[in-house]
């Protein structure tokens, strides 16, 4: 009888570590945007909602043009038309209205929140420019475990912004803020 319920035991384990941790669903895009501000300054956002049914979790605050696999930030890639640049300067956050624990978001399992990717760009030339997520990383909460993951980069693909064309001589005029 003891080794019947050992064997169902070790069965039941063995099938917990076949079944992803992160579920499909658990994440979305639900907004891009990519406005030009003047002819120096382009804004992006990129909203996506997160969370788990049955884990807590936390998603960093913090985001940063390339970001490593040791950072805990939101990693970002300035996009042209052929592929990653490095030509411009850009400064990124992650805004939500969910509660905030030191430099992370925090979600109580079965709870979804809507986070955005704000980043300000002062481009070095007037070429097509678009923004996209490289990593995005998380933190899961189960009781008092806690382990470090992210999105497959497989998985990155929707969270980009579309290409701001290039400016022209016969571009029109940028955005203006009202009251100016």
């Amino acid at each position: 009888m003891k080794a019947y319920k050992i064997k169902t035991l070790i069965g039941a384990l063995a099938l917990s570590l076949c079944i992803p941790i992160v579920p499909a669903q658990a994440y979305e895009v639900k907004d891009v945007q990519a406005t030009r501000l003047t002819s120096e300054y382009s804004l992006f956002t990129i909203t996506y909602e997160f969370g788990f049914l049955n884990r807590e979790v936390l998603i960093p605050l913090d985001a940063m043009r390339g970001g490593s696999r040791r950072d805990k930030s939101v990693g970002f890639a300035l996009m042209g038309e052929n592929g990653t640049t490095s030509l411009h300067t850009a400064l990124g956050v992650v805004l939500s209205d969910v509660e905030l624990r030191g430099r992370d978001y925090y979600l109580p399992k079965g709870k979804n929140g809507d986070f955005t990717l704000v980043a300000i760009v002062k481009t070095a030339d007037v070429s097509a420019l678009g923004l996209a997520i490289t990593r995005l990383p998380f933190v899961l909460i189960d009781g008092q475990v806690s382990v470090g993951a992210s999105i497959a980069a497989d998985n990155l693909g929707p969270y980009k912004t579309p290409l701001l064309p290039a400016l022209t001589a016969s571009s029109p005029a940028p955005y203006t803020p009202v009251g100016k």
